[in-house]
């Protein structure tokens, strides 16, 4: 079984068109991060844990508390 994968996975196609796919997961969850942590006044923070940890970055951002704009 593991020789067929690794002959499936051999012959997976363009590289780029993956890593494309990859980045632009890392830029979405970073902009849905930073929206979500706009509302919380945590900006950067929500941009960090959505662009690394996605839907799970953006829980632990909702849930935080509101950060005094002061």
């Amino acid at each position: 079984m593991s020789v067929q994968l690794a002959a499936v996975l051999a012959q997976s196609s363009d590289v780029s068109f993956n890593v494309g796919y990859y980045l632009g997961g890392v830029i979405i969850g970073g902009l849905v991060g930073g929206a979500i942590g706009s509302a919380k006044n945590r900006v950067g923070l929500g941009v960090l844990l959505g662009a690394l940890l996605g839907c799970i970055g953006w829980i632990i951002v909702a849930i935080l508390p509101r950060k005094s704009p002061y």
